[in-house]
């Protein structure tokens, strides 16, 4: 991308001033003055710029601040005249102001007028507020809930934290306020270069390997740090409490900025949260009671028990179900802390909506068996321990973990939110009756969830429910062809009666592709093994060499190990410290790797270990140094 600028004010045109004054000094006739000659001269040390030291000579070069045009966030609307940002009334944004003040969206979620609102392009407030320097808002500082202001410094500036640094952009800021930025020091994701194309990759022998395929590959390393770094984030300077119950460093996960949640009616929010027990993270699912929903009674908990001994792998497991005044002290909530996986997405974010910087996935027929069949044993293992999984059975509350790997999310909260309407209907129609009428919705929503996936395919106003017209409209509004079988599984799913059985339905419909999604697992679980396997390798040479580090540097009367370090500070020149013919040095990765696994083996081939002043040699074995290895780490171990 190139940037067409006034040559006159453009660093470019500054730099080119300079080196001709500096050329000029070095050229100018007899009679110029020795000013010039004093100041650009090849003695002196190098020239570097600073908006501070510049002289009154090369201050004009400088763009001034009101020639330096108005920058319009994206997402933010233009008023009439284009030039004033109306979410933040008439004062103008310019990229050279310092500092940012957003308001807190947790404060309140409500777009009603004079609150605080949030979009994925961007804050906007109603609220404006006094700046520093005047008419020009600042975006480089955030203000969190009425706390002090911090410095949010650009980690991949090579100078932070400065009045000329680069400003956070609106997507940047919100991005970080919620968990989706990089932290101060973010990890670094390309520690190996890429492997390179087929075609330029050089031929090997069948005896041969490369470097490459001794490490995971970089996606798949990649994915992992990233989920690393997810689980060990935490988030400063928010208006969260400190502790809930036993957890505490409280991460908002929740990206939909609902204040009311669409299924369970009541505003929720999801955190990820630390355990002060076992020290462990999980998702702590927060839903408001209010004054009328206030729970008084310990029996609301009673499946609270069951839903913690479920086991399924298609079902997010329970760890903890209780009330808390610690968000708002007059009125409760209800938490649920569940198993976490990182970096997991809702279907609604995989499939239906979209998510800031992650694409939808198209649906396809055998995604949708492959789902079906991962529900319907959640259902199965759900039903036969005398439970109903209800309104956890929606795009949102259902997770995507890894590749189409999905889990129900939200389970037991019906349990908690409806008891006493359970209860009511226990007393009436009896307690088994009541638990199958409920189980038998469960399938009802399972089909509704399925004709949701299903329908994405469509226009937006051509969704619907499930019945003829939308069957209809599948076979010839739809830009994917839909099996019979698959229409056939949707319609006896939606319209499920009191005889229907989930066991005779599998049998039906699923058990021969269940099969499919067998093999599936076994390719992805020899995939995961064949790259353990490496990995174990490099794991004992790490070993290997955290046994040797220690032992190296340590004093012989510390160490009590007489003349055998210094054997050992050979052998480690000897590895690391090679040199070539010409005396460079020489970094050769498989030859680091072939004398570590000589020495863990202990091989008998004899090798000549020099010192770095060439006043010392002696000829020694592999199986010698790892002789003297053991012995010296034990000599260690016994002193420590």
């Amino acid at each position: 991308m190139s940037h067409q600028t006034n040559s006159t004010g453009s660093p470019a045109a500054f730099g080119k001033i300079v080196s001709d004054a500096n050329y000029a000094s070095h050229k100018s006739p007899a009679g110029a003055s020795s000013e010039s000659k004093r100041k650009f001269n090849m003695n002196t040390p190098s020239f570097q710029p600073s908006v501070l030291g510049l002289t009154g000579k090369f201050a004009a070069l400088l763009p001034k601040l009101k020639d330096i045009p108005t920058f319009v966030p994206s997402g933010l609307e233009q008023s009439a005249s284009g030039n004033d940002i109306s979410a933040f009334g008439s004062r103008k944004f310019n990229v050279s102001t310092p500092s940012f003040t957003p308001s807190n969206p947790y404060d309140n979620f409500s777009a009603t007028s004079g609150a605080a609102e949030f979009s994925l392009d961007g804050f906007h407030s109603h609220e404006t507020a006094n700046s520093a320097g005047g008419d020009q808002l600042h975006i480089s500082q955030i203000n969190l809930a009425g706390t002090p202001k911090i410095q949010q410094q650009n980690p991949y500036l090579a100078s932070t934290g400065t009045p000329g640094a680069t400003p956070l952009s609106s997507n940047a800021a919100s991005a970080f306020m919620y968990g989706l930025g990089t932290p101060n020091y973010p990890l670094n994701y390309h520690l190996y270069a890429p492997a390179p194309p087929p075609r330029l990759a050089a031929s090997l022998n069948s005896y041969e390997t490369n470097v490459n395929a001794m490490f995971i590959p970089n996606d798949l390393r990649e994915t992992i740090t990233k989920r690393n770094e997810a689980t060990l984030q935490t988030l400063g300077h928010l208006s969260l409490p400190d502790h809930v119950g036993n957890y505490h460093s409280l991460v908002p996960i929740d990206t939909t900025f609902d204040q009311v949640s669409k299924v369970f009616e009541k505003p929720s929010s999801v955190y990820k949260v630390m355990s002060n027990v076992d020290g462990l993270p999980y998702a702590l699912r927060r839903i408001e009671l209010g004054n009328e929903g206030q729970i008084t009674s310990e029996l609301v908990f009673q499946t609270v028990k069951k839903w913690r001994r479920l086991n399924s792998p298609n079902v997010v497991r329970l760890k903890d179900a209780f009330t808390s005044v610690a968000f708002d002290s007059q009125e409760p909530s209800l938490c649920l802390a569940y198993d976490y996986y990182p970096l997991s997405n809702t279907l609604q974010e995989q499939h239906i909506t979209r998510k800031l910087g992650v694409k939808l996935e198209s649906i396809t027929e055998g995604l949708l068996w492959n789902y079906t069949i991962q529900l319907v044993n959640a259902l199965i293992t759900i039903h036969k321990d005398g439970l109903y999984a209800g309104r956890s059975l929606s795009s949102s509350k259902v997770i995507v973990t890894n590749k189409n790997r999905v889990r129900l999310a939200a389970v037991c909260v019906d349990d908690i939110l409806e008891f006493e309407t359970v209860e009511e209907r226990a007393k009436t129609e009896g307690k088994t009756k009541t638990i199958l009428e409920l189980q038998q919705h469960d399938i009802r929503l399972l089909g509704s969830l399925l004709t949701e996936l299903t329908t994405t395919c469509l226009p937006a106003l051509l969704r619907g429910e499930f019945d003829e017209d939308l069957v209809s409209r599948l076979k010839t509004c739809s830009n994917k062809v839909f099996s019979e079988d698959w229409i056939d599984a949707l319609r006896k799913l939606s319209e499920a009666e009191t005889d229907f059985s989930l066991e005779d339905f599998y049998k039906e419909h699923l058990s021969l592709r269940a099969l499919d999604l067998l093999n599936g697992l076994q390719d992805l679980s020899d995939y995961f093994e064949g790259h353990l396997l490496s990995e174990v390798e490099n794991g004992r040479l790490f070993r290997l060499l955290a046994k040797l580090t220690s032992l190296i540097d340590r004093t012989e009367r510390e160490a009590d190990i007489g003349g055998n370090a210094f054997v050992l500070r050979l052998f480690r020149d000897f590895v690391f410290h090679a040199r070539d013919e010409a005396g460079k040095p020489a970094v050769d990765l498989t030859r680091i790797l072939v004398n570590l696994n000589k020495l863990d083996v202990g091989v008998d081939e004899k090798i000549l270990l020099v010192s770095s002043e060439e006043d010392t040699c002696m000829i020694v074995s592999y199986k010698e140094v790892k002789d003297i290895l053991e012995l010296s780490f034990r000599a260690v171990y016994r002193g420590g």
